[in-house]
This record gives structure tokens, C-alpha cells and sequence, in this order.
């Protein structure tokens, strides 16, 4: 399903007629070539339109897929971009459902956020893809896209997507795990998002520290809450290398009852407080 998906979304851009006024872009269809990059951090498509730009697709670690054109010819105005999905030629009715708007002003980057799913779906039922960019100094810019037969560059873009980490840098940079009253066994859910922090960890050897911060409420005796705290932190660190993080990255504090974020004499407050922080320094 996932390679359906994507072949979908990558398949839109083998294939786009760019208006501009009364001319086409490009002018030769032949000279279309795709050139992929990427590693487990980002996976881009690129094409090189000439009297355009650059014409890429690119998905990010952490599910951010854009298409966008670097440069941006109209980044000296104020535009606003309409993104929708429209019938193909073929169909009988015809009509436009707008997907997405977009406020760029001067300076910004044409970037469109997409929602493979919805794409999906529309071409399903046969939709191509639109895009309209209005300006207030010239006439509007109208690219359509519709879908053709997936390149031999496909699999390599596919490939890469399927090796993207879970994760972004922003994402992975601190999370909270939350525990119950007395808990220290991790849930199915903290595993998982503690699989996706090591892996990040791993791939990525800019992050030179994890800090484990271990948390209690004020329920229980103060050395009791600290001793609690200490066996949270250290479950966590476990769990950390046994997913294969160095033991030398990880540092551990347990503070108890000292640091709370929250109101201990409401049961809601004391929720928030029982807690690790896990953050990650480059």
C-alpha cells in the first residue's frame, strides 16, 4: 500500500504542462529527466524546467512531503496559491475541488504541502491535479498535473521513502513519557516512540547527548519518590541501548518530587508531573 501510494503521488509529477500566459513549460516534453537524492533524513525527485525553475518532490523525515519549484520566479510578489483536484478531459463532468490555499508573500518559497491520501482517492476517480498561482503584477500561472508511467528512477524514490526515519530532528528533540501512580513498566506506546528516538540517535551521529529526566509527584515520602525516579530513568536508559544506543551518549538524572510542572494537590497535576523527559543535544 505504501508503494501505491507514493507511485501515486510521484507518478503526478512525471508529467506537467506549465502555462504561463501563452506560453508552455517546457517547451520539449522529451528533454523531461528526473534526478533522485536522498538518504534517511530526505528523499527528493528534482527536474530542471528551463524558464522555470527547478521542479522537485520531497519527503522529509517525520511525514512531510512538499512539491515545490527552487528557484521561485514569482518570489518578488505577494501570491496566492490554489491548490484542487479537477476532472481529467475525459470525464463527462467537470468541476474543481479546492484542496489547499496558500498566503506567500515576497520572499517566500513556492512550496505546497500535499495530502497523498486525498490525491489518492482523486485519481482514483480519475482527478488530475491543479494548481493556480495568482499575483497582482501578471496573469495568473496555471500548472496542471496529471498522472503517466512511473520511471525507472520510481524505485529509487520509493526505496528511499521506505528507508526514512520516523522522525525529524524537531520531533525527536525532546518527548515526555507519562506514567501512572507507582509505574515503572513502559506501555506499548512508549516502546514504540522510544524505537523511533534510538533510531534517530543512530542514524544521525550530530546528536552528541541524551539526557534522561526522571519525574515523580509528591504522593509518598521524598527519598521514596527519588528512589522511584532513579528506577525510571534507568529503565529508560535500558530500553535505549538495548535498541542499540550507546551507553556513553546517555546521561541520567532523577530528581523526584523537586521539579513539578504541574499543581500535586489535584490528581490532574499529579499526572503531568510523573514523568520522564527525554531530550537530545547536537
Amino acid at each position: 500500500m505504501k508503494h501505491i501510494l507514493h507511485g501515486i503521488v510521484l507518478s503526478l509529477l512525471f508529467q506537467a504542462f506549465f502555462i504561463l500566459a501563452d506560453d508552455v513549460y517546457p517547451h520539449d516534453l522529451s528533454d523531461t529527466r528526473w534526478h533522485h537524492s536522498g538518504n534517511r533524513f530526505f528523499c527528493s525527485l528534482k527536474n530542471r524546467v528551463h524558464g522555470l525553475g527547478d521542479v522537485s518532490l520531497t519527503a522529509e523525515a517525520g511525514d512531510r512531503e512538499t512539491l515545490s519549484i527552487v528557484p521561485d520566479p514569482f518570489s518578488d510578489n505577494d501570491r496566492h496559491v490554489t491548490v484542487s483536484l479537477a476532472s481529467s478531459p475525459w470525464q463527462a463532468v467537470t468541476e474543481d475541488r479546492v484542496v489547499a490555499h496558500a498566503q506567500l508573500y515576497e520572499g517566500d518559497p513556492l512550496s505546497i504541502h500535499l495530502n497523498t491520501l486525498t490525491l489518492m482517492k482523486a485519481f482514483q476517480q480519475g482527478k488530475q491535479l491543479k494548481l493556480q498561482i495568482t499575483t497582482e503584477t501578471s496573469k495568473d500561472v496555471v500548472i496542471q498535473v496529471t498522472p503517466l508511467e512511473v520511471q525507472p528512477v520510481a524505485e529509487q524514490f520509493y526505496r528511499c521513502m521506505d528507508d526514512l526515519l520516523f522522525l525529524s530532528f524537531e520531533e525527536a528533540e525532546h518527548n515526555t513519557l507519562y506514567y501512572s501512580s507507582g509505574k515503572l513498566r513502559l506501555d506499548s506506546g512508549q516502546r514504540e516512540l522510544l524505537t523511533h528516538i534510538a533510531d534517530y540517535v543512530m542514524a544521525d551521529p550530530s546528536v552528541q547527548q541524551i539526557t534522561i529526566d526522571a519525574h515523580t509527584d509528591s504522593y509518598g515520602p521524598e527519598l521514596a519518590n527519588r528512589a522511584l525516579s532513579k528506577k525510571r530513568s534507568e529503565t529508560v536508559a535500558a530500553s535505549l541501548k538495548q535498541m542499540g544506543v550507546s551507553g556513553d551518549k546517555i546521561l541520567m538524572r532523577f530528581h523526584g518530587e523537586r521539579y513539578p510542572v504541574a499543581d500535586n494537590r489535584t490528581k490532574a497535576g499529579r499526572d503531568k508531573n510523573r514523568r520522564v523527559e527525554i531530550w537530545l543535544k547536537r
